[in-house]
């Protein structure tokens, strides 16, 4: 089976950060573009079948792809809902507690009234199993959410989701799906997807962002760079920070660095913090490293 998998475009929720899991969604302007950018994409693939989550920005997401497949069913289903975070579902994921909330500071653990990533996990997989004894030999497209899609990856790269990338708004993967969910993930370079996104925040003492960087793909989006052999990521974040702003580095050894968490935000002393400066300037402080 081929399976396509695509994220719903760009929500207002996203826009504000709002930890949504099975709550409805509104597309904003933007996801309506994205949506349309995707359609196009995957007009001629000629799919035998799309299966959509039931959530608002999902149906959106898929009413505008069908519009390109008109001939093609469409089935809306719970079983391809993001992560249902019972009670922490409407309120803002930076303000979350997830080790009181849910008994581990990633969030793995179950939350009252939710479900644990590993039952996301499970529930995903069955669905997956279930489509492919439908359509062993059909080109699919799910729409769905990013930590749904984010299981579907663990599984056929062996990463755990936690270390897994967020899926992009109206993102797009390939993969071949065989007897026993044996596979592939077909369009991307790397399959070990670890660090491919990281974005660095420096801030002064008023809090003024000084510069960020994007990579993706193990290149910078902008200025065009790459991570050199032997690198990683966040070594290569910071050369790449010295070499076009002339920025120094005070703590070389980048032992405050975090090397694993999706998301950190440096917290207490300034002196846990890795400062960055021009020569003969104050400078500020790397604050934010954010795995996007």
């Amino acid at each position: 089976m081929k399976l396509f998998l695509v994220r719903h475009g760009e929500t207002k929720e996203n826009e504000t950060s709002v930890l949504m899991g099975h709550y409805h969604g509104i597309l904003t302007e933007k996801g309506k573009e994205q949506a349309k950018e995707t359609a196009m994409l995957l007009k001629d693939k000629k799919f035998d079948h799309i299966y959509s989550s039931d959530l608002n920005h999902c149906v959106d997401t898929a009413e505008i792809i069908k519009e390109f497949n008109p001939d093609t069913p469409l089935t809306f289903t719970k079983e391809l809902r993001e992560r249902n975070f019972g009670i922490l579902q409407g309120l803002i994921t930076k303000e979350i507690d997830w080790l009181k909330m849910t008994g581990d500071a990633k969030g793995l653990g179950k939350p009252e009234g939710g479900e644990s990533i590993d039952e996301l996990k499970i529930r995903a997989l069955d669905f997956l199993r279930k489509i492919y004894e439908q359509h062993p030999q059909d080109t699919i497209l799910f729409i769905t959410h990013n930590g749904w899609i984010k299981q579907i990856l663990s599984h056929y790269t062996g990463t755990h989701s936690a270390d897994i990338p967020k899926v992009a708004n109206a993102q797009v993967i390939e993969v071949e799906v065989g007897v026993n969910l044996t596979g592939s993930i077909l369009n991307l370079e790397n399959q070990n997807i670890e660090e491919r996104y990281v974005k660095i925040i420096i801030e002064d003492e008023n809090q003024k962002i000084l510069k960020h960087h994007y990579i993706r793909e193990n290149k910078w989006d902008v200025p065009a760079g790459k991570i050199e052999v032997g690198e990683t990521v966040l070594k290569g974040a910071i050369r790449e920070l010295i070499e076009r702003t002339g920025y120094i580095i005070e703590d070389a050894n980048l032992q405050t660095m975090p090397k694993e968490e999706k998301f950190f935000v440096f917290k207490g002393n300034k002196k846990d913090l890795v400062q960055v400066a021009r020569p003969g300037e104050k400078g500020g402080y790397i604050t934010e490293i954010r795995w996007d």
